[in-house]
């Protein structure tokens, strides 16, 4: 609602209605004065963007600090003295990613040629020769015998390229033959892999068909290829991808979760007439937004300790904020479905766990997604 001068006369200027009140009960418009004054245009403007008007902060204060009180107002059909659950949804979800984002890391890629190789080689091997670890330094002395073997074939492809004895023509021939058979797959420890699909299948189609291989492994040895192919061996720059995709697919993956969390709230209390699948959906909506706003303040809070030199205090309130937010979901589930605290928290519990089984699986098939866009 506006916070705009009234108009003294009763007439409604879009439908000329007579009016009793703020509002036309006709057609809906407010009685407002049509001078506006710029301060108030601006404000105006402000409110309807992002909705920060009375109803946003009344809204925000009843999500965060009293558990499952919308979801039971909305079952209730107490809606209009609050913000509409799917706006509050898009508004916070489209903030909190937003920041999430902002608050990522971005980590220079190792890029294979002949300046960057040795210099990367030359830091694996300062690390270890600091490398306490077993399997750190096992995992280290692999990836320096790799770097030995790209920076041998990039010398290689230097030196034909460079050859003044060689015709054109056979330059390019040896290239494109060095560039379809170089060195093989290490980079997933999937040794034996040319460097082309083409030269894999030809390989394939010679060998009986009980020596083939199957259609998942000749799936993944396809996209192996093609990885290494693309990134030329730098399995950080794979990772990256594939997490940069898979990061950016999060609000699918939150938006697709949705129906299935009302699903199992719905499985849990299915004895109880009064509550709806729909209801549930909006139980589940306001849970989200809760979590998005807390989940905001527990990445946000290193940085504001960091910044205040009080990192101890810090990673007290991030467990404090933590542990609120499993109280906060279990309190939401008692004060909406009113039943005990031990009934409350057993079915809280089955519930956590169906949650996580849910996010493993889609997680896993958005990462596979993430990796054949890579």
């Amino acid at each position: 609602m506006s916070h705009a001068k009234l108009r003294k006369e009763t007439d409604c200027l879009n439908c000329g209605a007579e009016l009793q009140g703020r509002f036309c009960h006709i057609c809906g418009q407010q009685n407002l004065e049509t001078n506006e004054t710029f301060f108030g245009l601006v404000t105006h403007f402000v409110y309807d963007i992002t909705h920060f008007d009375g109803k946003f902060f009344s809204t925000l204060k009843y999500l965060l600090l009293k558990p499952g009180f919308l979801s039971l107002e909305f079952q209730r059909g107490r809606r209009a003295s609050y913000l509409d659950p799917i706006k509050m949804y898009v508004f916070t979800s489209a903030v909190f990613f937003f920041i999430f984002f902002s608050l990522e890391r971005e980590d220079d890629l190792i890029k294979w040629d002949n300046t960057t190789a040795p210099a990367y080689r030359q830091s694996l091997i300062a690390r270890l020769a600091t490398a306490t670890d077993s399997s750190q330094r096992s995992i280290l002395a692999d990836s320096v015998r790799t770097t030995d073997t790209a920076i041998v074939f990039l010398e290689d492809m230097q030196v034909i390229e460079k050859d003044p004895t060689l015709p054109d023509s056979v330059r390019q021939g040896i290239l494109k033959s060095m560039q379809q058979n170089g060195f093989s797959s290490q980079m997933f420890g999937w040794n034996g892999l040319p460097n082309n699909v083409a030269a894999y299948d030809s390989i394939q189609a010679t060998l009986p068909k009980q020596q083939q291989d199957g259609w998942f492994r000749r799936f993944a040895a396809h996209k192996v290829i093609q990885l290494n192919a693309k990134f030329m061996y730098n399995k950080k720059a794979v990772i990256k991808s594939v997490s940069d995709k898979f990061l950016h697919s999060l609000p699918k993956m939150m938006f697709v979760s949705l129906p299935f969390i009302a699903l199992f709230i719905s499985l849990l209390y299915i004895r109880q007439r009064r509550t709806h699948y729909v209801h549930h959906g909006i139980l589940v909506i306001h849970l989200y937004v809760a979590m998005y706003i807390l989940i905001l303040l527990y990445l946000l809070l290193p940085y504001m300790a960091n910044l205040a030199h009080v990192m101890s205090v810090g990673v007290f309130l991030m467990f404090l904020v933590f542990v609120y937010m499993l109280y906060y979901n279990y309190k939401s589930l008692r004060v909406f479905f009113g039943q005990s605290r031990g009934k409350t928290l057993f079915k809280f519990c089955i519930l956590l766990i169906l949650t996580i089984l849910l996010f493993a699986i889609l997680s896993t098939i958005f990462v596979i997604n993430s990796l054949l866009q890579a």
